[in-house]
C-alpha cells in the first residue's frame, strides 16, 4: 500500500478545508502577522509590558476559532479546538498579569505549542504533496522542540516566550499557506 492510496479516503475531509480556502488563508496570514509582531516585540517593546503578547494570543485564538467554524470534520478539529481555548485563556491570563500565576502562564504556553505541533502532525499525514507534508512535519518538529525546550527553561523572560511564540506562529503560518496554495 503506497502513501497515495493510504491518504485517498482523507481527501474528501481535506476538500472542506480547500473549499473555505480564503478563511483558512486569512487565519494563516493573521498567524504570520502575530508571529512577526511577536518576533519584533523584544526589539520594539519594553520587557515588562506584556499586554501586547496577551493580545497576540487572544487574536490568534480568535483567528483559529473563525477558521474552526468552517473546519468541522477535519482530522485535526478537536486538537485545534483545545488549542483555541488554550490560546484564549493564555492571552487573558497574560492580560490580567497574574504575578502569582506566572508558572501557569508558562505551562499554558507549553501546552499551546504542544497542541499546535500535534495538530500539524495530524494534518501532515493528509497533505496532498510530499513537499507540503514534509514542511508540516518540520514545522511540527520545530514547534514541539520549542515547547519542550521552553518547558525546561527555569525562568523564561517575556522576550524568550515572545521569540518562541513568534517562531512557531511563523513556521505554522508558512506551512498552512503552502498547504492551501498547493492543495
Amino acid at each position: 500500500m503506497t502513501d497515495t492510496t493510504a491518504s485517498e479516503p482523507e481527501i474528501p475531509r481535506l476538500a472542506k478545508m480547500f473549499r473555505y480556502r480564503r478563511i483558512h488563508m486569512l487565519q494563516a496570514v493573521v498567524m504570520g502577522l502575530a508571529g512577526v509582531v511577536a518576533l519584533a516585540y523584544p526589539v520594539v517593546g519594553i520587557d515588562r509590558e506584556t499586554s501586547l503578547l496577551g493580545w497576540l494570543m487572544v487574536a490568534n485564538g480568535a483567528a483559529l476559532f473563525v477558521s474552526l467554524i468552517f473546519s468541522w470534520g477535519l482530522p485535526n478539529f478537536w486538537v485545534r479546538l483545545m488549542s483555541v481555548f488554550t490560546s484564549a485563556l493564555l492571552g487573558f491570563f497574560v492580560l490580567i498579569q497574574l504575578v502569582e500565576a506566572a508558572g501557569l502562564v508558562i505551562g499554558m504556553l507549553v501546552v499551546f505549542l504542544g497542541l499546535e505541533g500535534l495538530s500539524q502532525l495530524i494534518l501532515a499525514r493528509r497533505a496532498p504533496s510530499i513537499f507540503v507534508q514534509n514542511l508540516l512535519y518540520v514545522s511540527a518538529a520545530i514547534t514541539l522542540v520549542i515547547a519542550v525546550t521552553l518547558n525546561f527553561v527555569v525562568d523564561p523572560t517575556v522576550t524568550t516566550m515572545s521569540l518562541c511564540l513568534g517562531f512557531c506562529l511563523l513556521f505554522e503560518s508558512f506551512a498552512m499557506i503552502r498547504l492551501l496554495r498547493d492543495g
